[in-house]
């Protein structure tokens, strides 16, 4: 998978988002694995970043396979952590939640004795998309606030941003309007100073779908303006 952030989006514009460009990505890197047989760093290295980045879970969940088993040999712990994340990330898109969970609980109590704020973050934010792929909100919000507080630790704008995302999601499901709107303005803000665009027009566009289920017809139009105009900003900077 691209990205083991697999958020949904209400979208009601099109962005560009390069998609042709990943595919030539996990060609070079499964050119690199084959071209790279010494069972060494970089070729964990090469098999993280294709659990990463194909679009193909099952291909990701091979490759993260893969990283586990040279993590272990290797005797790297924060690559096995990682690796465990990425192989429940594309297990859980396949539809294997008790996996996953299982997946990620080992990646916990790896980053939790590294004391790694980023990385035990990250493990939250999956516990939290296992949660709410149940439908279990409330157990998704509790876990998406533990991680927004690690990635408070670090001010890391990217990382509180998903984070405030994830929650506004949450909320959205559980048709509470008011948080939702809420989070998702301060992900919009974490996402302008991350210099993150193709995040901020997702957003923008949110929020005006947000707008408009509030009946505030006027806001939700500028909303959407604001989000095409930042997907023109995108179009002119590739």
């Amino acid at each position: 998978m691209r990205s083991i952030y697999f958020i949904l989006f209400f979208c009601f514009i099109a962005i560009e988002d390069g998609s042709a460009q990943p595919y030539k990505t996990v060609d070079s890197i499964k050119t690199a694995i084959k071209g790279h047989d010494k069972k060494d760093s970089t070729r964990l290295n090469l098999f993280l970043k294709l659990a990463k980045t194909t679009d193909s879970d099952s291909e990701g969940v091979k490759a993260a396979e893969e990283a586990v088993n040279l993590a272990k040999a290797l005797n790297l712990k924060s690559k096995l952590g990682e690796a465990y994340i990425l192989q429940a990330a594309n297990t859980l898109e396949l539809g294997n939640d008790s996996l996953a969970l299982s997946l990620l609980n080992e990646a916990l109590i790896i980053f939790q004795s590294l004391k790694d704020n980023i990385w035990h973050g990250k493990v939250y934010t999956g516990l939290a998309r296992v949660f709410q792929s149940r439908d279990q909100y409330y157990k998704a919000i509790e876990y998406n606030q533990k991680a927004l507080e690690l990635y408070e630790i670090n001010n890391n704008h990217e990382l509180i941003g998903r984070a405030n995302l994830d929650l506004g999601v949450c909320y959205y499901w559980l048709s509470d309007y008011s948080r939702t709107n809420q989070y998702y303005l301060s992900a919009k803000e974490h996402y302008e100073n991350a210099g993150m665009l193709r995040e901020q027009a997702i957003l923008l566009s949110n929020l005006g779908q947000i707008e408009s289920k509030l009946k505030k017809y006027n806001s939700a139009i500028a909303y959407y303006r604001s989000a095409m105009s930042v997907q023109n900003n995108i179009k002119d900077s590739t």
